[in-house]
C-alpha cells in the first residue's frame, strides 16, 4: 500500500476473527482487557470500552437477523488514539446510522437490544454497512499529555484532604483518597509521581499501604511522604525503614509542604537520570554489519523519560535473525522490563538448532501470557529473517514495516497479536524480497509518535524519500545519518524511545 498523505502511522495491536458465541465473547472480552491493562488505560475508560464491546458483541448473537457468520474485532493504536472495530456479516441495526456526529441515542424496538447504553458511554461511536458488512467503531484518547505531576493525597479526614489540594493544586494534578484502602483499591490503570500519606487510618493504615507499594514492582519506586500528627519517634523510625523521602508533622505550613515535595522531586529526578544512564548505556540498540547478503545500519535516540527500545541479533549458518522490540512506558520501569525481555529471547534464541521467527514470538507470549508481572507491559516487536534470496517478517503488535524505493514509501502488510493476549498465540510470516534500490525500513513507535499534524507528517515522509533517493549519498551509513538528522529536526523534544534499522540488498 502506496502511504498517501492524509494516512497516519499506526500499531494494530490485536486483530480476531471468530464466528459469534457467547464463549467465544467471554474469551475474547478477557483479551482485550488484558490489552487495556497494558496501555495502562483508567479503571473508568477500560470499563467503559469492555462494557461497549460486550454489548454490542452480545446483541449480535441474539438479535441480528440474518445471523452473523464471522466478526472481526481489531484495536489499533495511532499516535496518541485508540480504535476499537467491529466488522460482522450479519444483518445490520436499523436503528445506528454512520454520522459521526453527537446525536441522541435512537430507540429500538427489541427489547433487550441495550444499545442506547453503548450511545450514552460513547455518543461519537460511528456504524456503517460496507461492502455488505456493519462496522462498528469507537474511539478513546490515549496517553494524554498531564499538566504537571500527578501527587495521591491519603488521609482519612476530610478537612485535611481538603487543606491539602488547596495547598497544591495550584502546582499539581491532586487526586485523593479517605483512606489507605480506597487508594489501594484504584491503583490498577492510574499513574503518581508521589503519594503523600496519614499514617493512622482506620481499615488500612499508612505503613500498610508504603508495604503495599513496596511488594508491587510496578508502584515500588514512587516517592513517597509521610505527613501526620504522630510525633513518636519510634513511629518514624518504623516508617523510615520503609524507605521513605520523609515524614512530615501535622499542621504544616503551605510554604514547607512545597519545599519538601520540591526537594523530593529533584533528588528523584537525579536518582533517576543515574539509573537511565547506566540502563541506557547497557541495553543500547545495536546491530553487526556482519551478513554477506545485506547492509545494515541503525540508529537510536533514548530520552532520560523514554521507553525501553531493544535489538536482539543472531547469526545462524547464512542465516541472520533480528528482532526489534518496544516496551512502552515513559520512566526507568519500562527500560527495566526491556532488560528483562531481552534476557529472555535471547536465551530463546540459543536453545532451537533451526530458530523460527514465528516459533519464538509464540514462545515469547507464551511466556508473557503466563508471567503476572510481564503480562502487565506492553511489548510490540518485529522479526526479520534474512536469506541469501528473501526476507521472512513477522510482527507482534508492532508498527508495519516500510518499503522505500523509487515510487514512494510503502507500508507492508505485516500484522500479529502483542505478546501475551491469549495462551498459545500463532504468528505468519510474510516473505519478501528486496529489489536493487529498494530499502526495507524498521523501526518503534518513536520514529513517528511526535508529529503534530498531518503537514509535518508529510513532510517528514518526504525527506525521508529524498534522502533515500539522492545520488550524493551512495552509502546506506550515510542515508541512515542524514534520516537520523532529520529526525533530530523535525522532532525537536522527543519524548519516547526510538530506533530505526535501515536493510539493502547488497
Amino acid at each position: 500500500m502506496l502511504i498517501g498523505k492524509n494516512t497516519v502511522i499506526e500499531q494494530r495491536l490485536y486483530n480476531k476473527t471468530f464466528c459469534p458465541t457467547f464463549h467465544e465473547i467471554k474469551i475474547t472480552r478477557a483479551e482485550l482487557e488484558k490489552i487495556l491493562v497494558k496501555l495502562v488505560v483508567s479503571e473508568t475508560n477500560k470499563n467503559k470500552i469492555l462494557l461497549a464491546l460486550s454489548e454490542y458483541l452480545t446483541n449480535l448473537v441474539k438479535h441480528a437477523q440474518p445471523q452473523a457468520n464471522e466478526v472481526t474485532v481489531s484495536v489499533k493504536l495511532e499516535r496518541h488514539c485508540l480504535f476499537f472495530s467491529v466488522c460482522d456479516d450479519g444483518g445490520n441495526f436499523s436503528g445506528l446510522h454512520c454520522s459521526p456526529t453527537k446525536h441522541p441515542a435512537p430507540i429500538f424496538a427489541e427489547s433487550g437490544m441495550g444499545v442506547d447504553i453503548i450511545f450514552h458511554l460513547f455518543p461519537l461511536l460511528k456504524y456503517n454497512r460496507v461492502k455488505g458488512l456493519n462496522v462498528f467503531e469507537i474511539d478513546l484518547l490515549h496517553r494524554e499529555k498531564q499538566q504537571g505531576n500527578v501527587i495521591a493525597v491519603i488521609d482519612d479526614e476530610a478537612i485535611q484532604r481538603e487543606i491539602l489540594t488547596s495547598y497544591l493544586s495550584s502546582d499539581y494534578c491532586v487526586v485523593t483518597y479517605k483512606d489507605g484502602q480506597e487508594f489501594l483499591a484504584n491503583l490498577s490503570g492510574n499513574k503518581f509521581d508521589l503519594v503523600i500519606c496519614d499514617v493512622q487510618m482506620p481499615i488500612i493504615d499508612g505503613l500498610t499501604v508504603k508495604s503495599s507499594l513496596l511488594n508491587d514492582p510496578l508502584m515500588s519506586q514512587i516517592p513517597f511522604i509521610f505527613l501526620t500528627g504522630n510525633k513518636d519517634p519510634k513511629m518514624e523510625i518504623c516508617a523510615s525503614e520503609l524507605g521513605i523521602d520523609n515524614y512530615l508533622i501535622k499542621p504544616i505550613s503551605k510554604e514547607k509542604l512545597l519545599i519538601a515535595i520540591e526537594r523530593v522531586f529533584v533528588r528523584n529526578r537525579q536518582l533517576n537520570q543515574l539509573s537511565t544512564q547506566v540502563i541506557n548505556d547497557a541495553l543500547k540498540p545495536n546491530v553487526l554489519n556482519d551478513n554477506e547478503h545485506y547492509l545494515l545500519t541503525l540508529k537510536t535516540h533514548s530520552p532520560e523519560v523514554g521507553g525501553g527500545d531493544f535489538v536482539v541479533q543472531k547469526s545462524l549458518h547464512d542465516k541472520t535473525f533480528i528482532i526489534l522490540a518496544d516496551v512502552m512506558g515513559h520512566d526507568v520501569t519500562s527500560k527495566l522490563f526491556a532488560h528483562s525481555f531481552d534476557g529472555y529471547i535471547k536465551g530463546l534464541m540459543t536453545k532451537p538448532k533451526e530458530i523460527c521467527l514465528a516459533n519464538i514470538f509464540t514462545l515469547l507470549s507464551n511466556r508473557v501470557f503466563n508471567d503476572p508481572l510481564l503480562s502487565r507491559m506492553l511489548l510490540t516487536c518485529i522479526g526479520v529473517e534474512l536469506n541469501d534470496d528473501h526476507i521472512n517478517i513477522v510482527s507482534s503488535g508492532h508498527a508495519s514495516p516500510m518499503l522505500l524505493n523509487k515510487a514512494g514509501i510503502h507500508e507492508l502488510d505485516v500484522v500479529g497479536r502483542l505478546p501475551g493476549i491469549c495462551d498459545q498465540t500463532s504468528y505468519t510470516t510474510r516473505r519478501m524480497s528486496l529489489k536493487p534500490g529498494e530499502r526495507l525500513l524498521l523501526f518503534t513507535d518513536g520514529f513517528f509518535d511526535w508529529v503534530k499534524n498531518t503537514e509535518q507528517k508529510v513532510a517528514f515522509k518526504n525527506v525521508i524519500m529524498e534522502i533515500s533517493n539522492d545520488p550524493s549519498m551512495p552509502t546506506l551509513e550515510q542515508v541512515s545519518a542524514q534520516i537520523y538528522v532529520a529526525f533530530e529536526t523535525f522532532c525537536d523534544q522527543p519524548d519516547d524511545d526510538m530506533t530505526f534499522i535501515i536493510l539493502e540488498k547488497k
